[in-house]
């Protein structure tokens, strides 16, 4: 079973032809990693340049670049070791599948992102606007997913939250107006309720159908009513 927090790598480029190659280990192994694979002592917050070597044949793979980032003050919050090496898709590989030998695994898609918000690096809409910035069509998406990883978006909901909670209209106000007349033109209905719960949901719904005390319901196992 993988643990949460194991070493994880990937590549951080597109396996293509280019000048630049970037493979990245994030975990509490990517210094000792790194250590066992580059001819010199890595030093922390410096740029550092050497050869990545085999570190079972002793062969020289590529004269590289390695950038260390020491938790917490990186993508991750965990130790983070960057290998920029030639774009050959050739060394690239050969560099990755020698990290994976010295103790990483292979990453999960979205799996450095999914560290940085489980490790407090970003919160949930930073963390769905990186993906969306990386699959922007146009300019204005790009700018609007940029906009939302810097932030705003968390400070415009803290903020709404906050006027919330001061008008201490939690069941009905305008702002539970506007959210339910927003909700019911999205979804293209004639009314939206909203709910402080999703068992307050589930009940009005078998209320509409006149569903009450001494009916019988038939539920999936997994749901909020036993």
């Amino acid at each position: 079973m993988e643990n949460l927090f194991d070493t994880i790598c990937a590549v951080a480029t597109p396996l293509s032809i280019g000048s630049i190659g970037i493979i990245r280990i994030s975990g509490e192994k990517s210094f000792e990693i790194i250590s066992k694979i580059f001819d010199r002592p890595v030093k922390p917050e410096t740029i550092n340049h050497g050869w990545i070597i085999d570190n079972k044949t002793g062969e020289k793979l590529d004269e590289v670049i390695v950038l260390p980032f020491k938790n917490p003050k990186s993508y991750t919050g965990e130790d983070i070791i960057e290998i920029q090496s030639h774009g050959s898709p050739v060394i690239i590989r050969e560099i990755l599948n020698l990290v994976l030998k010295n103790g990483a695994r292979l990453a999960h898609r979205g799996e450095f992102t999914k560290r940085a918000f489980l490790n407090h690096k970003m919160d949930l809409s930073q963390a769905e606007a990186v993906l969306d910035l990386i699959n922007a069509k146009t300019s204005k998406t790009a700018s609007l997913a940029a906009n939302n990883l810097s932030g705003t978006l968390k400070k415009d909901i803290d903020a709404a939250i906050q006027q919330v909670l001061t008008a201490g209209n939690f069941i009905s106000g305008s702002q539970v107006t506007e959210l339910e007349e927003q909700l019911s033109a999205y979804v293209g209905v004639k009314h939206c309720i909203t709910c402080g719960n999703g068992t307050d949901a589930l009940t009005l719904a078998l209320m509409v159908w006149n569903i009450g005390p001494g009916d019988a319901v038939f539920v999936p196992d997994f749901t909020f009513f036993a």
